[in-house]
């Protein structure tokens, strides 16, 4: 991936193994209706902010990234394929208002987040919701807690990026990072008290927080239909009723209504046709 990306990994419609597109057989409900523990870190989209530089410009940082190179990277990166530049505008206004585009300090975090969103937070929400709409205890995390090491470091970054994709491997398997870099103590004791219990309790009874403990002070209720509840799995643990609401909206709401939206002067010719 590192020599070839982006690279797509998806699943193939054949009529047999997968009937038909996972998003429909979801909304359809044709699927195992089991407990479902699903969500993101909380900056997933760090780990590909140098892949993206290196992908699409040479690995460097220029202040007309966005409107230059964001029409080519949304059709890779997503299933967007049509209106790329109106799309590109809206992202603009959302993500860089009041963002000194030649410091690249001001919008490195901007753009982590808005590939974070494009890639994770909109999928991981629909993919939730489905689920929550059909009855099927579905627990909803962000995973916040930041730790020694992030991979974008290991990797040579100098700034913190924050909790990239991939850092929450490292509180559930040894070594992930080599032998030579071992866990803090304070990490360790996040993974023995609070992240292990909370995915061991979930395998063992289908519930995160069948109690709460001295560590695990805060109950993780199952996600409600059409309603954001997020627990937020960081230093302090906490529920999220609003989690990233701005940003779901976006790309849920505002952006599929750009898509169906007809040019205006299609608009006009056709009112005048009628009338």
């Amino acid at each position: 991936m590192f020599f070839s990306f982006p690279r797509w990994f998806v699943p193939t419609v054949d009529g047999h193994v997968v009937p038909d597109h996972p998003e429909s057989l979801l909304s359809q409900g044709r699927f195992a209706k089991v407990p479902f523990l699903v969500g993101q870190t909380k900056d997933e989209g760090a780990f590909y902010y140098r892949l993206t530089l290196n992908s699409f410009n040479n690995g460097v940082y220029d202040d007309n990234f966005v409107d230059h190179k964001l029409p080519r990277i949304l059709p890779v990166l997503s299933s967007f394929n049509s209106k790329l530049y109106p799309i590109t505008r809206q992202v603009r206004k959302k993500y860089f208002v009041n963002v000194d585009m030649e410091d690249e300090d001001e919008f490195r975090p901007r753009f982590v987040e808005f590939l974070t969103d494009l890639m994770y937070t909109r999928c991981t929400d629909r993919f939730a919701k489905i689920l929550a709409n059909h009855s099927v205890p579905t627990y909803e995390y962000s995973f916040d807690y930041r730790g020694q090491y992030s991979i974008v470091n290991l990797q040579g970054e100098q700034v913190d990026m924050g909790v990239a994709h991939g850092d929450d491997l490292q509180y559930i398997f040894a070594n992930v990072w080599g032998e030579e870099h071992t866990m803090s103590a304070s990490d360790n004791k996040f993974t023995k008290n609070v992240y292990a219990p909370l995915l061991t309790n979930f395998a063992k009874t289908s519930v995160p927080t069948p109690q709460v403990t001295d560590a695990i002070t805060v109950a993780w209720a199952p996600l409600a239909p059409n309603k954001n509840r997020v627990y937020r799995i960081g230093s302090k643990l906490s529920v999220d009723n609003e989690w990233k609401a701005d940003a779901v909206k976006f790309w849920n709401s505002d952006i599929p209504a750009l898509m169906t939206k007809k040019p205006k002067k299609a608009a006009e010719k056709k009112k005048k046709d009628e009338l």
